[in-house]
């Protein structure tokens, strides 16, 4: 849904050897599978899916769906790979990420820019030749935006977060601009939706690995400091809270029926549930619940979305 200074200016390594040997050098199917982040471009992929089954009504060949979904995956799959690139000299200084692939020496940068531009032409020449030229844009945009901007401002300024949060809901503009060639009201809904999600997502997460994102030098939390506090707790909560009338908003103009409002409501209680949580105790484990409420809250949104109006 994610930097590093130029080369010159890349913080020290640690002089200790790597956690794990460096093993041979090169690409492998392990190394492309560890770059890959499956589980967050999964994830990517599944929002974009959504949207384009919303764009067809559900109704698209068999290829259409499979050139659609390895549209997307390679597509993100080229932005995390990039994403570590900018990131390794941090990602060796993290517990967390110090045993990926460039970290480690495993692969040289080089031979990682090589996989970028595959997955990327790949992914992108998809959405160019057998979607729409909007999808492609769009796409790109994503792509340029998380690589490019996202990526360096992590070190920077939490404002990376909000910056961020934009490639990290484009799927759904995608989903909707390769389905019919526009971007519907609807889409851009539903890009609310997950845009405002990101925020009580990602402290989440970032207030659970507060120490690890520390030593690797990003400052992704908004409170003073860079530390998780009172102020980010209730930052999440008002992001939350934001989800409320963003749910509401396809009842009330017509998309989707009461009974998916009501759905979507439900889940948005439970997800504002964890966050007041975090808010009266103000721990790790209460950012925890945070975060696995996320995971939960966004598919059980769209897919309820979905089902209202296939179904």
């Amino acid at each position: 849904m994610q930097t590093d200074l130029p080369l010159t200016s890349e913080p020290t390594l640690p002089q200790a050897a790597p956690a794990v040997p460096a093993g041979p050098k090169g690409i492998s199917v392990g190394v492309v599978v560890q770059l890959a982040k499956l589980r967050l471009s999964l994830l990517v992929v599944f929002s974009g899916v959504i949207a384009f089954a919303l764009g067809r009504e559900g109704q698209a060949t068999q290829w259409e769906w499979m050139a659609f979904s390895v549209a997307g995956l390679f597509t993100t799959v080229s932005a995390n790979i990039v994403n570590q690139i900018l990131e390794r000299g941090p990602d060796a200084l993290m517990d967390r990420t110090r045993n990926r692939p460039l970290p480690t020496g495993r692969l040289d940068p080089a031979p990682a820019w090589a996989l970028v531009a595959v997955f990327g032409v790949l992914g992108m020449g998809t959405y160019a030749l057998y979607f729409t030229p909007l999808s492609f844009a769009l796409a790109l945009a994503s792509w340029l935006l998380y690589g490019f901007v996202y990526t360096p401002l992590k070190r920077i300024t939490p404002l990376a977060v909000a910056v961020g949060a934009v490639p990290g809901a484009m799927p759904l503009l995608i989903g909707f601009a390769a389905a019919t060639g526009t971007v519907s009201p609807e889409a851009l809904l539903m890009f609310v939706v997950q845009f405002l999600w990101q925020f009580p997502h990602f402290w989440s997460v970032a207030w659970v690995l507060a120490d690890d994102y520390e030593r690797g030098g990003f400052r992704l939390l908004p409170g003073r400091g860079g530390k998780p506090d009172a102020l980010t707790a209730w930052l999440m909560f008002f992001y939350t809270l934001l989800l409320f009338p963003a749910v509401w908003l396809p009842f009330l103009l017509g998309y989707v029926s009461l009974q998916a409002g009501i759905v979507c409501t439900v889940a948005s209680l439970g997800f504002l549930y964890t966050n007041y949580k975090l808010v009266r105790l103000q721990t790790r484990a209460a950012a925890r619940g945070v975060m696995f409420g996320s995971f939960l809250y966004l598919p059980a949104v769209q897919l309820a979305v979905l089902l209202d109006r296939l179904l």
